[in-house]
């Protein structure tokens, strides 16, 4: 991980990466299996949720509210499902570090994409409420859907990310 220039806390020549790390992290059977099992179970509900937003993709709010589902189910892969195998494991970042930055970067653009989706889910009903609903006719929707698209695109790609510390139960920007 040298070559990502990351600063100083996220230095691993102390040890090199390797399952040796895991001493240094907690494993945390409940809330992993606590946190694995509720991903998995909300994300075979939100399946046939989905399913009924797309049949009603004539609105441009149940595009936008498809849309949002879409990466929220992304989202809880890393939020609850791999967060719950982390702490199974007794994860920390220096056991593998590019698994851990690709998920935080990963984690961290779904989140900032669904929450720039839901204010233009806000925006869409401010203007049906105003009468003003052609602005999100026909293509213009996908338009705006490409806004947190790329919004997450690029925050994933151009910010630190937020790296999983089994030994804190969190998600933390330094890794010390």
């Amino acid at each position: 991980m040298s070559h990502i220039p990351l600063g100083p806390n996220w230095d691993t020549r102390v040890m090199p990466p390797g399952p040796e790390w895991h001493t240094t992290g907690e494993v945390r059977p409940v809330f992993g299996y606590w946190s694995l099992i509720s991903g998995i179970v909300a994300e075979a509900l939100y399946f046939p949720c989905m399913l009924a937003l797309r049949q009603e993709s004539k609105n441009s709010c149940y595009k936008i509210m498809f849309w949002i589902s879409l990466v929220d189910m992304l989202t809880l892969l890393v939020c609850s499902v791999f967060y719950g195998v982390g702490l199974l494991q007794g994860d920390v970042f220096c056991a593998n570090p590019i698994w851990h930055f690709c998920l935080g970067a990963y984690g961290i653009g779904c989140w900032t994409a669904s929450c720039l989706g839901c204010l233009i889910l806000v925006c869409n009903r401010m203007a049906e409420l105003m009468d003003k609903g052609w602005i999100f006719e026909g293509i213009r929707t996908h338009i705006f859907l490409a806004l947190p698209t790329l919004y997450g695109i690029l925050f994933a790609l151009f910010t630190p990310p937020p790296i999983f510390n089994s030994k804190y139960h969190f998600f933390l920007q330094s890794v010390h």
